[in-house]
């Protein structure tokens, strides 16, 4: 007996590497396509599958960011997400990849139905606090709890929050 499984996306099928792609890209956060192909597996034409979905009306943004390895890069991030509600304080192995001294500190942001949202990295305290500052100023964070996690710190170096933008207290 077969079980016919459908996708929570309209007119996506299910199992698909483009819902494979948009349950990656459903916490609205930016993906880069390394991050992507971690998540989905690299047996995919990436930009081919965002073209396919953005015909079927969803909003995918891309922009070019500097690489890690190479001089240009993508990243992407779905602009209509429904935006999946992380654990309280727990953030996933992506979330926190990769895992360099330039990206040390990362700047979340939590929303209303607990959206959470990668807002900057950096890899001290002042570059994050500049990137507060400046997101402030911008009223990018109006409405928002802010968060600060250490991707070294905390318990035996695995990470942790400074600030937990989920309880709204400093640990």
């Amino acid at each position: 007996m077969t079980t016919a499984t459908t996708s929570r996306f309209d007119g996506v099928k299910a199992g698909s590497q483009n819902e494979r792609i948009l349950s990656t890209l459903a916490d609205g956060a930016w993906w880069t396509t390394a991050g992507i192909h971690r998540r989905i597996g690299r047996g995919c034409r990436l930009n081919s599958r965002i073209s396919e979905l953005r015909a079927r009306g969803f909003r995918i943004e891309h922009e070019h960011v500097r690489g890690a390895t190479e001089t240009r890069s993508h990243r992407y991030r779905w602009l209509d997400a429904p935006g999946v509600p992380p654990a309280v304080g727990a953030l996933s192995s992506d979330d926190i990849s990769p895992r360099t001294d330039e990206q040390r500190y990362r700047l979340y942001s939590v929303g209303h139905g607990n959206e959470k949202r990668l807002e900057a990295s950096g890899p001290d305290a002042e570059s994050i606090g500049v990137a507060l500052f400046t997101l402030a100023q911008e009223h990018a964070l109006d409405g928002r709890c802010v968060g600060v996690y250490d991707v070294f710190g905390g318990k035996h170096g695995i990470g942790g929050w400074l600030v937990n933008p989920f309880v709204g207290s400093a640990w």
